[in-house]
């Protein structure tokens, strides 16, 4: 009788064991979906590859093209202008600056990129608009902030981006928003290709099942580390000037480790990810949000001293 109680007790702790290991994957996996809308349903008619590119499913959005984003729980009307240069933009910008201009790019995902609210109400945007509207630095005629964000993109992509789209302008600084250190979108898309599309205009198959999919495959830490060889990548070949990076705190902990002292800047964020005022169903920051975080990044930059003049 007492074998069998043990044995009844062992199958309820492993069946128990078994449960937390899903639900861990699965509050992963909420995280960027927190009603189950996908935040990666990318219309293949708004995107196109890049040939130039060194990896197979690098994709950018169609260069000089303006559409509107409708969706019921988005309680605005959203338009997107993209440039000639592919970026989330409202003006072309020179590839030599001016004198007197001070030149930042931001890269990121589709946080970054504005996805949901109007190219002219991203945070990218707002920055350049509040940097030039209370700028009191006599040696700086104007600010410019440069959009190299992009919706799905992880690290590898984002270091693609910038190798092809933004190393050319030259930036004075960069801005970097590290949003899911647990995404691996090339090997996401080559697992795509093997799903069935659920929707007309989808970008392959589900993107749910093949990040859920990346995540039983690797731990948190061989994600968190291929992150990192990107950003040392981006450092050694690309640029290496001032460099601020945003992150939650799991993450920024792991990259002061490897990048103390090597003109990198770190900021936290979990004080704006936290709040659901400034979160649109999807996880995806608002109007608010993205007004809130051009607050926390004119913070950071003045906290770090990374502006002329500071």
């Amino acid at each position: 009788m007492k074998d069998y109680k043990k044995t009844i007790f062992i199958v309820i702790v492993i069946f128990q064991s078994i449960v937390v290991i899903i639900l861990f994957h699965e509050i992963k996996l909420i995280s960027n979906n927190t009603l189950g809308i996908s935040i990666n349903r990318i219309d293949s008619n708004k995107i196109k590859y890049n040939i130039d590119s060194k990896l197979e499913y690098f994709y950018e959005p169609v260069p000089n093209s303006t559409f509107e984003e409708v969706k019921t729980w988005v309680p605005y009307k959203v338009k997107y202008t993209i440039n000639s240069d592919s970026l989330n933009e409202r003006f072309e910008y020179k590839i030599q600056k001016d004198q007197g201009v001070f030149r930042i790019i931001a890269i990121g995902d589709s946080f970054t990129y504005g996805l949901y609210v109007s190219t002219i109400n991203n945070f990218v945007k707002l920055l350049e608009d509040k940097l030039n509207s209370e700028n009191r630095c006599n040696i700086i005629e104007k600010y410019e902030v440069i959009n190299l964000g992009m919706e799905g993109y992880d690290t590898q992509y984002e270091v693609e981006r910038y190798r092809i789209r933004g190393k050319k302008y030259n930036p004075d600084l960069v801005i970097w928003y590290i949003t899911d250190p647990y995404r691996l979108t090339e090997k996401i898309r080559e697992i795509q290709k093997t799903l069935p599309t659920d929707t007309p205009g989808n970008f392959y198959g589900s993107w749910e099942v093949a990040y859920k999919r990346i995540n039983n495959l690797y731990s948190d830490m061989e994600l968190f580390n291929f992150q990192i060889e990107k950003i040392k990548e981006f450092r050694l070949k690309y640029y290496n000037g001032p460099l601020l990076i945003l992150a939650k705190k799991q993450f920024i902990d792991l990259l002061k480790n490897k990048f103390t002292g090597k003109n990198i800047y770190f900021g936290l964020t979990e004080n704006m990810e936290n709040k659901s005022k400034y979160r649109l169903p999807d996880s995806h920051f608002n109007e608010d949000g993205h007004r809130q975080m051009t607050e926390e990044i004119l913070r950071e930059l003045k906290g770090n001293k990374l502006m002329p003049c500071d």
